[in-house]
This record gives C-alpha cells, structure tokens and sequence, in this order.
C-alpha cells in the first residue's frame, strides 16, 4: 500500500469516527430532552396530587410517636 494511499485510509477511518461522535452526540441530546420532558410531567403531576396518591410512591410511616405534651421516660 502506498503512502498516499495509507493517508487517505486514515483520513476516511477518522472522518468515520468523527462521524460516529457526531450521531452519539444528536443521540444523546435526544434522550436528554426525552428525560426532561418526562422530569417535567411528573413535576407537574407532583403539583397536582399527593406524592403518595402517585403511581410507583407510597408513604410509609416513620415509626414516631406524636408527642402530646407527655413526657414518656422509660
């Protein structure tokens, strides 16, 4: 192989791999705006209704007692 011929191999290789970051990088831009659109719903979901009347959430309780002006030393 000549050495012309070996640059332009290498000039077609890295003109593919810039190509390759070019798509990954619209991919990537596209998924972002997709998981931001849906951060938004469910921002605006929280808004409307309870977290825990949403699907997926549920509260669970903490376990404390509500103090009532009662000190309980054990």
């Amino acid at each position: 192989m000549s050495f012309l011929r070996k640059t332009e191999h290498i000039v077609d290789t890295i003109g593919s791999i810039d190509d390759l970051i070019e798509t990954k990088e619209k991919e990537n831009l596209l998924i972002n705006q997709l998981i931001q659109k849906k951060l938004a719903k469910i921002s605006f979901e929280k808004n409307k209704i309870r977290i825990g009347e949403m699907k997926g959430f549920s509260i669970i309780k903490s376990g404390i007692n509500i103090f009532k002006n009662k000190k309980n030393i054990s």
